[in-house]
């Protein structure tokens, strides 16, 4: 048996405001490009399999709240940055897995596993894991300091992964 734990982010800290705002503008954007495949007459299987980014469209948090409040518990992270609070709960519960986006989870210490919500297939619930030791081993790395390094330059909100995929 296990449980579900949902976690979202709480509010918006200011130096974050402008990053927000872009990717909700990109949300908005998404779900107009979902509008016009349900317009164009393609059933769920087809839009699921041609949307970009059709998990951050708003509608599913609040299907996840409703999915929450029915399987599992539903927590707003206030206090701290949602990934430390999502790695706490891990730890103290000793939870199986997390499932997220964020390439801080490779640097945080734990025995639970890490699979890819982008990678999430809707229609049969499969997704990819990242395993921690592989990547290291991958990349050639040796301390804890160079893939903290690595996760932030990859992990932040003003470098793509394009900028840094020879680095």
């Amino acid at each position: 048996v296990a449980d579900l734990i949902f976690f979202e982010d709480g509010t918006v800290r200011p130096e974050k405001r402008a990053t927000y705002i872009e990717r909700r503008n990109d949300d908005y954007d998404e779900m107009i490009s979902v509008i016009d495949m349900v317009d164009r007459g393609m059933n769920l299987t087809e839009i699921l399999q041609n949307s970009n980014n059709f998990r951050t469209v708003h509608t599913h948090f609040i299907i996840l709240k409703e999915i929450a409040a029915r399987y599992g518990k539903y927590r707003v992270s206030i206090t701290r940055e949602c990934d430390a609070e999502i790695v706490k709960y891990a730890n103290e519960q000793k939870s199986f897995a997390i499932l997220a986006e964020d390439s801080d989870f490779l640097i945080f210490d734990g025995d639970w596993r890490y699979f890819s919500i982008n990678g999430l297939k809707i229609v049969d619930l499969s997704s990819k894991e990242y395993d921690k030791a592989a990547l290291w081993s991958e990349l050639g790395l040796t301390s804890s300091y160079q893939m903290s390094l690595l996760a932030t330059l990859n992990g932040n909100d003003y470098t793509t992964f394009d900028d840094l995929f020879n680095f």
